[in-house]
């Protein structure tokens, strides 16, 4: 006596919530993911704006340290060079007597050293090493005020805040760079607004921007206003 044949089991029904799992899980995973990204980036975000923060404090010390340099400098120069001014104090007409130069670097000085955002202050920054550049020229010529070991003195200190200047603003600059490349980015458009992140300035003088625009190329290298060398010479490095 033969058996008959069975039958293929027919296929189970699912349950629903089965259906629901098959259904959710992959949306789930996507959503844990943008959270984790999410959280990655604000972390990410939140750092780079830290240091940033931290390197604006940098460069406005050495800003603040530049100008109270160039103030003494000024001292230096008015108690050691030949003066112009008479006994009432008027300095004269002559926009380019040493009196006047002196005064005009005393006033970019104490601008320089007044709180603003990052491209006021850079302006204010390339604006003294003009008129450092000025003074440096009028005294080229006197000789003994060169040998005056106070004056070197001054000059040397000066120079140095200079450099310390130039240096934090690259640090800062490459700092803002890396930020504002998240925050200008996708995701970063959509997250930044969330914690209150938009692009930072550069410290990039206004002059220095119109300059490369007008001339149709790249912006000029930073104006230090002083070298590093003792010789009272004109800016080396240009605006």
């Amino acid at each position: 006596m033969t058996s008959a044949p069975r039958r293929p089991n027919a296929p189970r029904a699912s349950s629903p919530r089965l259906r629901l799992a098959r259904t959710l899980g992959p949306l789930l995973i996507v959503v844990v993911i943008t959270l984790l990204y999410g959280v990655y980036m604000q972390t990410r975000l939140a750092g780079d704006d830290a240091a940033a923060r931290e390197k604006w404090s940098t460069l406005e010390s050495a800003l603040n340290e530049r100008s109270q340099l160039a103030l003494r400098f000024v001292d230096v120069v008015r108690d050691r060079a030949p003066q112009t001014r008479d006994p009432n104090g008027d300095r004269g007409d002559d926009p380019e007597s040493l009196d006047a130069i002196l005064d005009d670097v005393e006033r970019a000085a104490t601008r320089l050293d007044q709180p603003g955002a990052p491209t006021d202050r850079a302006d204010a920054n390339v604006a003294l090493g003009d008129e450092l550049g000025r003074l440096l020229g009028a005294v080229r010529d006197m000789t003994a005020l060169r040998d005056d070991d106070e004056y070197r003195k001054a000059l040397d200190a000066l120079a140095n805040a200079t450099t310390a200047v130039s240096n934090a603003r690259g640090e800062y600059n490459e700092v803002v760079l890396k930020e504002n490349k998240i925050v200008d980015g996708f995701p970063g458009k959509l997250i930044a607004p969330l914690f209150k992140l938009e692009p930072r300035e550069y410290f990039n003088a206004r002059v220095v921007e119109d300059e490369a625009q007008n001339s149709g190329g790249a912006a000029a290298p930073y104006s230090s206003g002083v070298t590093t060398s003792v010789e009272p010479l004109p800016p080396a490095d240009g605006k």
